[in-house]
């Protein structure tokens, strides 16, 4: 039987874990790899396009391979990576000095960080926005920051993952993707190309157990989440700090703390993303509920409202009836002008009394507006063509925007419903709650009165017994005094 250990780095907080291993007699110590994303699989071209470098600029960083790489993050538009903020500090002197934009670049859209020639594949760093609420070494409670580029990358190049929904939160063994550049072993802080591995969403609170009783290291909070490589032969290491977490197809988090390229079932930390959903989107500016192409459509239906209820759009004809000029409006089916005809040189038609037959009667001048030649009677079924059209648009148009109303009427209804079941579920929750814990403190308090009852019978029959234990050890005194000696004959 032999013992080892492994000892493991994370936040420069010291971490020991010992273990007993049966063997033929000889020490066995834990085997740390040196693969990166350890043991991950080489991505492909186009697999991760929302993963991007992080990398330092100046001194010689971008003529090494690895091109500065300093840790990973994660597109959400193409204008802004999320990333962890531990990533954006470095030390000097012994002190965290946090990093100007000016001294950092990303890269993007290639599995390769030596493709970096093309300009598409590489952006500035214009502003850098970390959690306020972020505390650092040990706790690292907020610990995640905003990245603003110098301009978007083309969509053709990138694809941003996707926002989860406001706290959020995804069952354990919820099947999940990392992918980043770290480096190949404890020393190196990058590699060249893109690798990813699988893990899997950790119990909450079989990581906190796991995190919580180790001094100088982080409490597991609900603003974390934790997972585990599916084989356990794979692990993130340096340089994988902000990898993006991607879980059923949504970014769900960002590596905070990793395994350092540990074969070991120890979870990983990353931050919760659904926990600060809402302040990505203040930062970054992103859509909150709808896309684009919603509000576009939303617009577009107001415009032609607008349009049409103030009979803006009015569709006029003149034609030659009778060597006379008829001028005919055809305004929107709401309008108080509705189907108004009026004649410029004849009495009018009224609009209850025109028919199909009249129509036909409305000729075009041969050549021009206004002509004063009868022409061919086929222009009058052009109109009447063009106005049942018309009528026909509008009909549409109409139903058109009834439909959107229905349509966000039931999502309102639906919204509705679905804030008074949670409402209803959540005071369902309370009630049980409170049951439990009024039930809890009456067997307590029965528990304790149980207690105290038989404290105070045993006491009473130790002092009954004391005392009965007095009376008959004074009797016995007394009694001795009082017989008489026994007579004994006096025998000469």
């Amino acid at each position: 039987m032999g013992t080892g250990c492994y000892k493991k780095y994370a936040h420069r907080s010291l971490i020991t874990f010992c273990y007993t291993i049966f063997t033929d007699g000889a020490d066995v110590e834990a085997e740390v790899s040196s693969n990166r994303i350890l043991d991950g699989q080489f991505a492909s071209q186009g697999q991760f396009p929302y993963a991007v470098s992080i990398q330092l600029l100046g001194g010689q960083n971008q003529t090494h391979d690895i091109r500065g790489h300093k840790c990973g993050g994660v597109l959400i538009t193409l204008e802004y990576v999320v990333t962890v903020a531990s990533c954006l500090f470095v030390e000097v002197n012994n002190v965290l000095e946090p990093l100007s934009g000016s001294e950092l670049r990303v890269f993007a859209g290639s599995v390769l960080l030596t493709n970096d020639t093309s300009a598409d594949h590489v952006r500035a760093v214009s502003n850098i926005t970390i959690h306020p609420q972020y505390t650092g070494a040990p706790a690292f409670v907020n610990d995640i920051s905003v990245l603003r580029l110098s301009s978007p990358f083309l969509a053709t190049v990138v694809s941003p993952a996707t926002l989860p929904s406001s706290n959020q939160n995804l069952p354990d063994f919820t099947t999940c993707t990392v992918a980043g550049w770290g480096g190949n072993d404890m020393n190196s802080m990058g590699s060249v190309q893109l690798r990813f591995a699988n893990k899997y969403i950790y119990n909450q609170n079989l990581c906190m157990t796991i995190y919580n009783p180790i001094a100088m290291q982080r409490n597991i909070l609900p603003s974390m989440v934790c997972a585990v490589s599916w084989d356990l032969l794979s692990s993130n290491c340096l340089g994988d700090e902000g990898n993006a977490l991607v879980c059923a197809g949504t970014l769900t988090g960002v590596l905070s703390q990793s395994d350092d390229c540990s074969r070991s079932s120890f979870p990983e930390v990353y931050t919760r993303i659904s926990n600060h959903t809402n302040w990505l989107r203040s930062v970054s500016g992103s859509s909150t509920i709808y896309g684009p192409g919603f509000f576009v459509t939303i617009a577009l239906f107001s415009f032609i409202q607008i349009f049409f209820t103030t009979s803006i759009l009015r569709i006029w004809f003149v034609v030659g009836f009778s060597n006379k000029r008829i001028e005919i409006t055809i305004s929107a089916p709401w309008d108080p002008d509705v189907h108004r005809f009026s004649e410029l040189c004849a009495p009018p038609i009224a609009s209850s009394t025109l028919r199909l037959a009249e129509l036909r009667r409305l000729t075009w001048g041969s050549t021009s507006w206004g002509s004063t030649s009868r022409g061919s009677t086929s222009r009058g079924f052009y109109l009447a063509g063009v106005y049942l059209a018309g009528v026909y648009l509008a009909g549409v148009y109409r139903a058109g925007v009834y439909l959107v109303g229905v349509y966000l009427v039931g999502v309102y209804l639906v919204g509705v419903y679905l804030v008074r079941v949670y409402l209803v579920g959540v005071y369902l929750v309370g009630v049980f709650l409170v049951g439990v814990y009024l039930l809890r403190v009456y067997l307590v308090g029965v528990y304790l009165v149980g207690v105290f009852l038989v404290g105070v019978y045993l006491v009473g029959v130790f002092l009954v017994g004391v005392y009965l234990l007095g009376v008959y050890q004074r009797c016995v005194y007394q009694c001795e005094d009082a017989i008489p000696a026994p007579w004994v004959p006096n025998v000469q």
